[in-house]
């Protein structure tokens, strides 16, 4: 199965991430950061969103509650920069509270 897009990954993989992470698993390299989740087949758990760990290029998909988004911006500031693309599907967060977390680089 090749991979020709940037890889995906889900922030929260719940009912939403994870209906997402089925359809997409068959396209793309999906990884998924969710220390509760049951993970479907073919996604590969992250441990750690440090920089280092993941690929430059990466499309990030914020699929979490939007409480939870609230308490997680220090483990996603580091995710902002050059060749990544974010999608939200988190009901009443605004541009601006994600510009505030992620900075200018997003």
């Amino acid at each position: 199965m090749a991979h020709d897009l940037p890889p995906v990954l889900l922030i929260g993989c719940g009912r939403m991430g994870g209906a997402l992470a089925k359809a997409m698993v068959s396209e793309r390299h999906v990884l998924a950061f969710d220390p509760q989740a049951d993970l479907p087949d073919g996604v590969e758990r992250v441990d750690s969103l440090a920089r280092g760990n993941l690929p430059d290029a990466l499309t990030v998909i914020l699929a979490v509650k939007p409480q939870t988004f609230k308490t997680m911006p220090a483990d996603l500031a580091g995710l902002a920069g050059e060749g990544r693309l974010f999608l939200s599907i988190m009901a009443g967060v605004t541009l601006a509270q994600m510009s505030h977390v992620f900075g200018s680089a997003a």
